[in-house]
Order: structure tokens, then C-alpha cells, then sequence
């Protein structure tokens, strides 16, 4: 009974020491089986709008970049369905999304790699709302946070929706 008691505890306090510790995330390598060691998985950097599509609106590219950020769309969107595109680079974890305050689905992930050297660099996250009574202008939100120390917020506040 004395030897299950301290396996017991054992694992408890590995287990404790693992969730607590800041072990990074490890990004992709370019080559499996290469033996290289991975570098931890870069911060979040970045976080915009990279496009809006509606049934109403269509598909609208929003111009914005690191240097230039756009706060709305310009098409008249609406319909039963708003899907969001954001562009983070880095890696992200803890994500949100609202449209008019309400939750929206993370409904994709795609990994984007900016320098073709095999290994991701961002995500484009794509953010789904549905109304059957019909979506109108409105207010898009999203956060997210870095997956690695010190685990970076970006945010993207009030963009609209026309």
C-alpha cells in the first residue's frame, strides 16, 4: 500500500511540474529525420484582417499590413453567413472571435509559410458567424495569444463590417 501511496504521489508532482513549467512550444522542422534540433515556436507578432466574405458582399481583400491598418470593409456585406479572415504570424494559441458582441466559430486553420523554408510562420484563421435572420453591419473582435513566454496578446478591436 506504501509503494502505490508513493508512485502516487510521484506522478502527481511530475505531472504538477510539467503543467507549471514554460516548456516552448517547438516549430516544424523543414526536414524529418535530419537530427537537427527545433527552434521554439516563434511569438505572435502579427495579427490583421486579411479578408471578408459574405453572400451579400462577396469576397472583399482588406489591404491591411503591418505598416497600414484598415478599420472597416468598403462592400455592403450580409446574408446568413460572415466568414472572417486573420492573418497571424507566429504561433497562437487561445483564440476568440466575436461579430456584434456575439461568439464566433473558428472554423479553419490553414499554416502559412512566408519564406518557403518548410517551416510555418503564421496562420490564416478563419472565422465563421451565422444568423438565419441575416447578418448587417456590425463590429468584428478577435484576440489571441502567443503560445510560448511571455505569452503576447494581439488583438484586432472594432473592426467593421458594412
Amino acid at each position: 500500500m506504501r509503494r502505490i501511496k508513493r508512485v502516487f504521489i510521484t506522478a502527481i508532482t511530475l505531472c504538477l511540474l510539467i503543467l507549471m513549467s514554460d516548456i516552448p512550444v517547438m516549430a516544424a522542422e523543414a526536414e524529418k529525420g535530419n537530427g537537427a534540433t527545433r527552434d521554439p515556436a516563434p511569438q505572435l507578432t502579427q495579427m490583421y484582417v486579411y479578408a471578408v466574405y459574405s453572400d451579400d458582399g462577396g469576397l472583399e481583400y482588406i489591404n491591411s499590413s503591418p505598416s497600414t491598418y484598415i478599420v472597416s470593409t468598403t462592400n455592403d456585406h450580409g446574408g446568413n453567413e460572415l466568414y472572417v479572415y486573420v492573418v497571424e504570424m507566429g504561433y497562437a494559441g487561445n483564440r476568440t472571435a466575436t461579430f456584434n458582441g456575439n461568439t464566433m466559430t473558428l472554423n479553419d486553420m490553414v499554416p502559412l509559410d512566408t519564406d518557403s523554408n518548410g517551416i510555418v510562420d503564421g496562420y490564416l484563421i478563419e472565422w465563421l458567424y451565422s444568423d438565419s435572420n441575416g447578418i448587417t453591419t456590425g463590429y468584428f473582435n478577435a484576440t489571441s495569444t502567443s503560445v510560448n513566454y511571455p505569452y503576447t496578446q494581439k488583438n484586432i478591436y472594432n473592426f467593421r463590417i458594412r
